[in-house]
């Protein structure tokens, strides 16, 4: 196995998380006074942070307070993250694989890193080793290098690191980072809007991730 450390992104690749995003964003959105946003638009927008997917979500509102929104939504999600959330099926098999084979496991999200790890001990319990958050702007643009902040925290050369995320933002932060890439498309992009995005390296299932990761 060519790799000593794989990085998964957690919402939509490890983790299906969007129904619990989903309920979140209708909560305060509905509170708040404004249209609940449909779950093709919640797909659409996640990615890039929270903040980004409020300001998606009442776009075309010329004014409106986002920070109590953002509050509003962190304080309700740490409640209800795993309502409906559950990892998908066959991930905990890749996981287990990575463990019997000495492979080092970590996961980076855009959520806060005690939300993470929470519902990694949850629903992964000691298969994941290494959590890290990403710190996403106003726009959705990060603020710091999480795969670099990971590969260095494990000790790893990025030539032996793989990272699998399902969106075409996750491509673009492994060709930053440097890491190879692959990308599954049961997340919050199937597989043609990946494509379209130029997204190469796509997955459709569990076994073909690991079998992606077994390759020499």
């Amino acid at each position: 196995m060519k790799y000593d450390l794989v990085i998964f992104d957690a919402d939509g690749t490890v983790l299906d998380t969007i129904d619990d995003i989903y309920s979140t964003m209708g909560h305060i959105l509905s509170k708040n006074g404004y249209p609940v946003a449909t779950m093709s638009d919640i797909r659409q927008h996640s990615g890039k942070g929270v903040s980004y997917l409020i300001s998606n979500c009442v776009a075309g509102v010329t004014s409106f307070d986002k920070q109590s929104m953002l509050n509003e939504y962190m304080d309700y999600y740490r409640k209800h993250c795993a309502d409906k959330t559950s990892p998908f099926p066959g991930m905990k098999d890749v996981l287990q694989f990575l463990k019997k084979s000495g492979c080092k496991a970590a996961m980076v999200s855009d959520k806060e890193e005690y939300t993470t790890r929470s519902l990694c001990r949850r629903f992964l319990g000691g298969l994941i080793k290494y959590v890290a958050s990403e710190q996403l702007n106003e726009d959705g643009l990060a603020e710091n290098d999480v795969i670099t902040q990971v590969t260095t925290g494990v000790a790893v050369s990025k030539d032996r690191v793989l990272y699998v995320g399902d969106t075409e933002n996750d491509a673009e932060k492994a060709k930053k980072a440097s890491v190879d890439f692959v990308c599954v498309s049961w997340g919050m992009r199937t597989a043609e809007q990946l494509k379209e995005s130029g997204v190469e390296n796509i997955v459709t299932t569990p076994e073909e991730l690991l079998d992606y990761i077994k390759a020499e």
